[in-house]
């Protein structure tokens, strides 16, 4: 019998710095985008974004991996 297992992922846009007393994330949407490819290939199917995650990150890694 063959089991599934759903397996998500939730990355955050890189390490943060501070910056003026604010958290601040330097990973582009690009290079977001990028290792949510990576993610993906690996059989992860649900990618979300945590920490530093903007619109523009969910929204490149939804039109570049879309079906």
């Amino acid at each position: 019998m063959s089991q599934n297992t759903l397996v998500f992922a939730e990355p955050n846009a890189g390490k943060s710095e501070l910056v003026d007393g604010k958290a601040v994330y330097k990973v582009s949407p690009e290079d977001f985008t990028a290792a949510a490819e990576k993610i993906n290939s690996a059989g992860v199917t649900i990618i979300g974004g945590c920490c530093g995650t903007g619109l523009e990150h969910i929204e490149s890694v939804s039109k570049k991996l879309r079906r």
